[in-house]
């Protein structure tokens, strides 16, 4: 009887234990032959080395099985035990702070996408509360975090200017784009703070400019170039009007800027090609009888010398004597509107 035998011997480490070291078998009600070590060992041994892929698989199938079950007993085990567990917790991440780091790092890069998602639509339903709580944070906590980041910067210079560079080259048009917006809507803040700061710093941004202008000429040229370039319209008529030829151009909200563009930027291309040439208004825009329009049917290019012997001059005329217009002499320019 049992209760008459109060040691057994394991037949797998072959020791004399204590009958309370075997588990009782569920269906003959016998204590087992091997004891509790010897039956964990065995089935590490199992799952682990022998059979590890098909025990994965079994709990996996169990686990999507009883996922309700699982996630009530977690709750209810947690309810029961949350000051033990809160506590093992606490002190395993101030223990362990390597694994826990990479923990999360390998827990993020395997549900990325799903953490970024959720993550998004979370801001999204509660980007009010969120934006509110981070200003009061940040207004609470200015100094400080100022002072942390002024560190951070200073310690990891060199590896944030790489970083950054390498982001905005690889982002370019993301970051152009994002930034566009920003500023049209945040247009008269931006000017204001930008007024208050020069005037705050003035000799510091005068010695910063001219140090960036003198690093930076060729780039300098290069853009200012480049935009006169693809708006060639707007310097034109500045230099026009610096030289007190017209005073403001009519340009109606009905007529068509790109049209307007394309004739000047022609007028560019033949320039480099070595024609002496301008756009002229056919009907001035500043003459003594009449006005006209700066719009494109109003424009054509013709030769510089030509356009400057005619001034404001205008000889009446019906619609029919009218000289053609660039878009009548080309045709071309109306493509791909």
């Amino acid at each position: 009887m049992e209760t008459s035998v109060q040691t057994k011997v394991c037949i797998k480490c072959g020791e004399d234990k204590e009958l309370e070291k075997f588990q009782i078998h569920r269906s003959s009600g016998n204590r087992r032959n091997v004891c509790h070590e010897c039956q964990r060992l065995q089935k590490r041994e199992y799952t682990r080395t022998q059979n590890k892929e098909l025990v994965s698989k079994r709990k996996k199938e169990w686990t999507e099985r009883n996922k309700e079950k699982i996630k009530e007993y977690t709750k209810r085990y947690y309810e029961l035990n949350s000051e033990r567990m809160n506590e093992y917790q606490k002190r395993f991440r101030t223990e362990n702070p390597e694994i826990v780091k990479e923990r999360k790092r390998r827990y993020y890069q395997s549900n990325k996408e799903q953490i970024n998602l959720k993550t998004k639509k979370y801001f999204e339903e509660n980007k009010e509360h969120l934006v509110k709580k981070q200003k009061e944070y940040y207004e609470n906590n200015k100094d400080w975090i100022s002072e942390i980041n002024k560190e951070y910067r200073l310690k990891n210079q060199e590896r944030l200017q790489q970083y950054f560079k390498e982001y905005g080259e690889k982002y370019k048009d993301k970051i152009s784009k994002k930034s566009k917006k920003y500023y049209l809507k945040n247009r008269e803040e931006l000017i204001k703070k930008s007024r208050e700061y020069n005037l705050k710093n003035s000799e510091k941004v005068f010695e910063t400019r001219k140090k960036y202008r003198e690093l930076n000429r060729e780039k300098l040229s290069e853009g200012k170039r480049n935009h006169y370039l693809e708006n060639p319209e707007p310097y034109i008529l500045r230099s026009l009007k610096r030289l007190k030829r017209l005073r403001e151009p009519q340009k109606p909200k009905w007529s068509n800027p790109e049209l307007i563009r394309r004739i000047y930027l022609k007028m560019i291309r033949l320039r480099e090609e070595g024609y002496n040439v301008s756009v002229d208004h056919i009907i001035p825009l500043n003459g003594k009888e009449v006005w006209g329009l700066h719009i494109e049917t109003n424009l054509r290019i013709i030769d510089r010398l030509e356009n400057t012997s005619k001034g404001n001059r205008f000889k009446s005329c019906s619609d029919s004597e009218l000289p053609l217009n660039e878009l009548e002499l080309d045709p071309s320019f109306l493509e791909d509107l």
